[in-house]
């Protein structure tokens, strides 16, 4: 066989032939691996898409005229892929990611929001400002956030804040600050900060524009909280004693 020059010459295309295959299963590996990657950095952006579509499908149970296609989102969707200006000279690819998705949350929100009634708006932005900041370190507590649109839970009886009834807070206002304090765990010193800071507190009960003159909290000041927990927090203390500034603040 060894004296064939046929054989041996077919023998040697044999090698070079599975040289170069194997040299092309190895670039299709490296492909499939960028792939995966790429995949991989862009499957967040593919949640968030689903839960802001699926949240506007929910929205007719809310208001039977409220609907939306998937057709309506695909073209917000497409406005922000390719009219977006804040992505003009941006290449950086997790960059240009942020922006997309914080772009898709805003323009939903722009589109929707005109539709519906007054009353629908906030809590519409309050779901796109969980969706958008769940599974990141800005994601809010799962408790806070069911109690805030839950609006507290029910106290009846006395509560450690009738003694600032009827001088500093109504009693319902202090209804609700017993409800905040016994229901989240970052607030089980709020009473405890109303005593330490009376006149702040008076003032901010008072003041045309509350959500500017929030007292000293400890739950606004932990060390770990993220901006935008801190102002969900701000929230929360809005909602127990200044309601009617909810919406300003939410803005």
């Amino acid at each position: 066989i060894l004296d064939d020059d046929a054989v041996i010459g077919k023998m040697e295309r044999l090698k070079k032939e599975a040289a170069e295959v194997q040299e092309k299963v190895a670039e299709t590996d490296s492909v499939i691996q960028e792939i995966e990657a790429t995949s991989a950095l862009f499957l967040p952006l593919a949640h968030k898409c689903s839960a802001i579509f699926f949240t506007l499908e929910e929205l007719k149970n809310v208001h039977f005229l409220y609907l939306f296609s998937l057709q309506f989102f695909q073209d917000i969707f497409s406005f922000v892929l390719t009219q977006n200006p804040e992505l003009q000279g941006v290449t950086d690819p997790a960059k240009r990611l942020e922006i997309i998705t914080r772009s898709l949350f805003q323009a939903t929100f722009n589109r929707v929001a005109p539709g519906l009634l007054q009353v629908h708006r906030l809590p519409l932005a309050m779901t796109f400002a969980r969706l958008r900041l769940y599974e990141t370190k800005d994601d809010i507590a799962e408790k806070e956030m069911h109690f805030f649109l839950q609006g507290g839970s029910l106290i009846t009886g006395k509560t450690q804040f009738d003694r600032f009834v009827p001088k500093h807070m109504s009693d319902e206002q202090a209804r609700c600050a017993e409800s905040l304090c016994t229901s989240l765990p970052a607030f089980k010193d709020l009473c405890a900060d109303v005593s330490r800071n009376e006149s702040a507190f008076y003032d901010f009960l008072l003041a045309a524009r509350a959500e500017d003159k929030l007292p000293p909290i400890g739950a606004l000041s932990a060390a770990e909280l993220r901006p935008a927990q801190k102002s969900f927090r701000e929230l929360l203390v809005l909602q127990a004693f200044r309601p009617d500034r909810v919406a300003a603040r939410a803005q």
